[in-house]
């Protein structure tokens, strides 16, 4: 994979979703072997996932080992870059994302950005806005700072302005814990290892100060109850716990019991998670109560 002679010129399963781990290894890795490969790689591009590969790791290397010449900074790189930002799949505006973060590192991506902060998935158009943002944009910036006070949006933005040396739009210090933990429920929720998207409906369930026993040590836990709407069918519904290791315990923890309940289920899960030898073989309300300190029911 060194040379042009490598495998991944070769259009030889090039859709194969393991590039992107091979490549992403190899540049945490070793950095400068990640660096000579995307420039031996550079012309002509490498087919299929594996160009999506080949530029996340790029974006990589531009963002966080200063690394100059982006392999994409060329015509047929252009090209592809406009094919990803254009491209009308959802199944593939990771495609565009990856194509907006790597506007900061190319000499002439004017039409790119615009395109990418017309794009219909907001994660792409926060892309966007961070790399206007990187050369100086005010205008873009002030997005960021909007979407900071989004919840289906709030934590990928400060992870922004956080990069950007900037500031969120303001929030009073009462309300900012409970607005920080009910962002990052809504960003777990959005994974696509679990609905892929934010929920439709997000309220607090109960907020407490606990003694956790996973951590021992005394913390502040949120219980957020979850709605995703199916049109023509049943909503899914649900509880989240913020505080810990954020999870939902699906098809377990339902607003139908009481917060002492899923914070019971969540301890357990959560010490049978770090092999605590407390942790009960059974997963029960009952036994979490008991390692938390409450009262049976």
């Amino acid at each position: 994979m060194s040379t042009k002679s490598g495998q991944a010129q070769i259009p030889l399963d090039s859709e194969g979703y393991m590039w992107s781990v091979i490549l992403s290894a190899l540049v945490e890795a070793e950095p400068e072997a990640a660096t000579r490969v995307a420039a031996a790689l550079r012309e002509p591009l490498p087919p299929g996932f594996i160009a999506k590969a080949l530029l996340d790791m790029a974006n990589t290397l531009a963002r966080g080992h200063g690394v100059t010449s982006h392999p994409f900074d060329t015509t047929e790189g252009y090209e592809l870059l406009r094919a990803f930002l254009t491209g009308k799949d959802p199944e593939h505006f990771s495609y565009a994302h990856s194509a907006a973060a790597s506007l900061p590192f190319l000499t002439g991506s004017k039409e790119l950005l615009t395109l990418a902060q017309e794009h219909p998935d907001v994660a792409v158009r926060m892309e966007a806005a961070w790399a206007a943002a990187r050369g100086g944009d005010a205008l873009a910036l002030a997005r960021l700072q909007d979407w900071s006070m989004d919840l289906k949006t709030r934590k990928r933005a400060m992870t922004y302005l956080t990069e950007l040396g900037s500031q969120p739009a303001p929030v009073s210090e009462e309300e900012r814990p409970q607005l920080d933990a009910m962002a990052e429920m809504s960003h777990w929720l959005e994974h696509p290892a679990e609905f892929g998207r934010a929920p439709d409906h997000l309220e607090l369930y109960d907020h407490r100060r606990l003694f956790w026993p996973p951590t021992n040590d005394e913390r502040d836990v949120w219980l957020f109850r979850y709605r995703y709407e199916d049109e023509g069918g049943t909503p899914e519904e649900g509880v989240g716990m913020v505080g810990s290791i954020t999870f939902a315990l699906f098809g377990e923890a339902t607003a139908e019991l009481p917060p002492e309940d899923i914070y019971a289920l969540h301890c357990v899960w959560e010490l049978q998670q770090r092999g605590d030898k407390r942790a009960p073989e059974e997963r029960t309300a009952q036994a979490g109560r008991k390692l938390l300190g409450l009262p049976a029911r």
